[in-house]
């Protein structure tokens, strides 16, 4: 949904008194999905009265409302190979800071930014605490994509797809090695001709950013992709997800021809 839906669509959600304990939010394409989350958040503790208290939203954003937290991924360690992950003590502070008595009218609220990045241990410590929701705690997930998010905490969750409203548009070129990358018959038969597309660190995140776009696009319906490929959105759904590890990954200090071959090698696993 766009954010217009979207708003109407919160704003439904408490004046019914139908609000879940928890939300999974799919961005998608979206490449600024924060007024989206501020707008939720801020209508959980407005209880969807346009009257409020402007001191509230300003604790909001300055994230120092005792009843909002948030979660995000944290790098382990200094090194290039350590991972972003939300651990377990940050869902364990989540928990035991909830525990304690509201300050807000029995509102509160915790945004986790990339739901994608919890490990066994931490996805676990949060599984539990979705299985015994408390009324007056309301969870808002984000990611780009569910299928990167462990299925047991996306069936807790309500989920929300957001939609880009803007026109995609790809060039002939881009799309010609977009389809190098991506035919069944690949291997590394179009070797040179993907490298002399994509010659470098910073024209390949950029082509990475442009296909997750289309292939959202294409889950979308917005565009229609001619393949032979059998449950062709359940494939791209995994593409995606390729698709951002490397966008996580492209940043080490890696020489660019090994990330390359070791992209080609994992698409031609995936088909």
């Amino acid at each position: 949904m766009n954010y217009d839906d979207f708003k109407n669509f919160i704003n439904n959600e408490i004046s019914n008194n139908r609000i879940s304990h928890a939300y999974l939010i799919e961005t998608g394409d979206i490449s600024d999905a924060k007024p989206f989350i501020d707008y939720f958040v801020k209508a959980l503790f407005h209880n969807g009265n346009a009257n409020h208290d402007d001191k509230v939203d300003t604790l909001i954003d300055d994230a120092s409302l005792a009843d909002f937290k948030v979660l995000s991924p944290s790098s382990l360690s200094s090194s290039v190979n350590s991972s972003k992950i939300i651990d377990i003590d940050a869902v364990r502070n989540l928990i035991t800071s909830f525990s304690n008595t509201s300050f807000s009218e029995n509102k509160e609220v915790y945004v986790v930014t990339d739901a994608s990045s919890f490990n066994a241990a931490s996805s676990n410590a949060l599984l539990k605490f979705l299985e015994e929701p408390s009324s007056n705690v309301v969870g808002i997930l984000v990611c780009k994509n569910r299928y990167s998010v462990l299925d047991t905490l996306v069936s807790r969750c309500q989920i929300i797809s957001l939609k880009n409203d803007e026109k995609f548009s790809i060039s002939d070129n881009d799309l010609n090695t977009l389809t190098l990358l991506f035919s069944k018959d690949m291997g590394f038969f179009y070797y040179n001709d993907i490298l002399e597309s994509l010659p470098d660190k910073v024209s390949f995140n950029n082509f990475l950013l442009l296909s997750e776009k289309y292939f959202f696009n294409v889950i979308g319906g917005k565009i229609e992709l001619d393949s032979s490929i059998s449950n062709l959105k359940d494939y791209l759904y995994k593409v995606i997800i390729l698709i951002e590890k490397y966008l996580k990954n492209n940043n080490y200090n890696v020489g660019y021809k090994l990330i390359l071959d070791n992209f080609l090698t994992d698409v031609e696993e995936m088909v």
